[in-house]
C-alpha cells in the first residue's frame, strides 16, 4: 500500500509540474484558464481525492486489531483491498474523462480556419478521444506506439465504464511494461497498483500530445 500511495503522489506532482510547464509554453499565468493546461489541475484533484482514500485505508490496516479468527481477518483485508482498487479505478476513469474533455476543448480553442480543426474531423457522428488520437497520428503529432497506447487506454476505460470491467473481446496488449490479457466474458484482472500505473501512462501521453499540439499549431 505504501508503494501505491507513493505512485499516486508522484503522478499528482507530475500533474502540477506539467500544468505549470504548459502554462509557461503558452505564456500565461499558471492559474489562467486554458483547456490546454487545464487538464492537469483536474487530474491533480482526482489524484488528491484518491490519496485521501488510500491513506484512510492504510491507517485502518496499521491499527492493531484484536481479530482472532484468521478467516475474518482475511475477509476484512480483502474487502479493504477491493475498496482501494475501486478508488484507483475511478482515478483512471476520471483522468481519462478529463483528458477527453480537455482534448476536445483544446482543439476548439483554435480559430475556425486553423488546420488544428482536422484533429476533430469525423464524418456523421460524435467526436471521441480515440478519433482525436487517430487523427493526431495521421497528422504526425504522435507516433504509432503512442497511438496504440491511447487505443489500449481507451479500451480499458470503455470496458470498465460500459461493461462492468468485463471484456467483450479477446485482446492481449502491453502497457507500461505490464501485459494485459482480456478475454470475452471475463472480468479484467490486475494487481492493486495496475490502475495507478496506467493513469500515469495516460498523463505522460497527454502531456506529450499537448506539447505537440502547441508546437504544431501555436498558442
Amino acid at each position: 500500500m505504501k508503494q501505491i500511495i507513493g505512485t499516486v503522489a508522484k503522478l499528482r506532482e507530475k500533474c502540477r509540474h506539467y500544468g505549470d510547464e504548459i502554462s509557461q509554453l503558452l505564456g500565461i499565468p499558471r492559474d489562467a484558464s486554458d483547456p490546454r493546461s487545464g487538464c492537469f489541475p483536474m487530474v491533480f484533484n482526482h489524484s488528491t481525492f484518491t490519496l485521501e482514500v488510500l491513506s484512510y485505508y492504510q491507517s485502518i490496516w496499521t491499527i492493531p486489531r484484536v481479530i482472532s479468527n484468521p478467516v475474518e481477518r482475511d475477509r476484512l483485508r480483502k474487502q479493504n483491498a477491493e475498496r482501494c482498487n475501486k478508488a484507483l479505478k475511478w482515478l483512471f476513469i476520471g483522468s481519462l474523462s478529463s483528458m477527453e474533455y480537455s482534448a476536445k476543448a483544446s482543439v476548439a480553442s483554435y480559430s475556425e480556419d486553423s488546420p488544428a480543426k482536422n484533429l476533430t474531423k469525423v464524418k456523421g457522428r460524435y467526436v471521441y478521444l480515440s478519433d482525436i488520437m487517430y487523427n493526431s497520428k495521421k497528422l504526425g503529432l504522435i507516433d504509432n506506439g503512442e497511438c496504440e497506447d491511447w487505443q489500449n487506454l481507451i479500451f480499458l476505460r470503455n470496458c470498465i465504464v460500459h461493461n462492468n470491467a468485463i471484456s467483450d473481446r479477446d485482446k492481449t496488449f502491453d502497457i507500461a511494461g505490464t501485459s494485459v490479457e482480456a478475454n470475452v466474458g471475463k472480468m479484467l484482472q490486475g494487481k492493486l497498483d495496475f490502475f495507478a500505473i496506467v493513469t500515469e501512462v495516460a498523463i505522460e501521453r497527454y502531456f506529450t500530445w499537448v506539447k505537440a499540439l502547441i508546437k504544431e499549431y501555436g498558442n
